[in-house]
């Protein structure tokens, strides 16, 4: 494996390859990174109960981790290139380690009640982590016959977008929940949907700032 890809276009020495993706099977990934989102919450509030906090955490991480991790894969299947590529199958099922890890340390986070904003930001923190590791273990188990490269801007980008959305996500759930009446049943949707978007929208701009090689020879 090289983690080392980033690369100016501009330097590549060869033909430059960019997939796009299928729309129907993009319409699939974005349903799975929802009903993994839409987990966090009611994972995060029975996990705050004295009775099985440990089965709601585990059970909890295991299903938004096959819903990101499902998210990333039918994204992926829906990834179009001219030419075959195929998976490495033992490294694609470990990439979901880091995501079962992160998901399981957000919901422990998001359950505390004392300092609500500082326990979301460093579950932000861990959860992007989880997610990029995810993404890129998940990259690098692409057996293709072409060089992968990552455009560096739009590689640090990704890696901050995979920060600040979920952070924000996450911010805006704690605020509704102030704002409003716990009883509400709008707001788990609505923090649904903006967790499930923010996890989407870092796929696609690490995607755009990926690129292949194909030797012209």
């Amino acid at each position: 494996m090289n983690f080392w890809r980033l690369l100016n276009p501009a330097q590549a020495d060869g033909i430059i390859v960019i997939g796009h993706h299928n729309a129907l099977m993009g319409l699939a990934a974005i349903l799975l990174a929802i009903v993994g989102a839409s987990v966090l919450l009611p994972a995060a509030e029975r996990f705050r109960d004295q009775q099985h906090r440990f089965v709601w955490l585990v059970g909890g991480a295991t299903v938004m981790a096959l819903g990101f991790w499902g998210m990333h894969f039918a994204a992926m299947l829906a990834y179009h290139l001219p030419f075959p590529h195929d998976f490495d199958r033992s490294l694609s099922l470990a990439s979901i380690v880091p995501i079962l890890v992160a998901s399981a340390c957000v919901i422990a986070l998001c359950a505390q009640a004392a300092n609500p904003i500082l326990h979301r930001a460093a579950g932000a923190a861990v959860f992007a982590a989880g997610l990029v590791l995810m993404h890129f273990l998940g990259m690098e188990s692409m057996q293709l016959p072409a060089a992968m490269h990552f455009e560096p801007s739009g590689f640090v980008q990704s890696l901050v977008a995979a920060f600040i959305l979920p952070l924000g996500a996450l911010i805006v759930t704690h605020w509704l929940k102030d704002r409003f009446s716990k009883s509400n049943d709008v707001i788990p949707v609505v923090s649904t949907l903006i967790i499930g978007l923010s996890v989407c929208a870092f796929h696609i701009m690490a995607m755009s700032a990926t690129f292949f090689v194909v030797d012209p020879e």
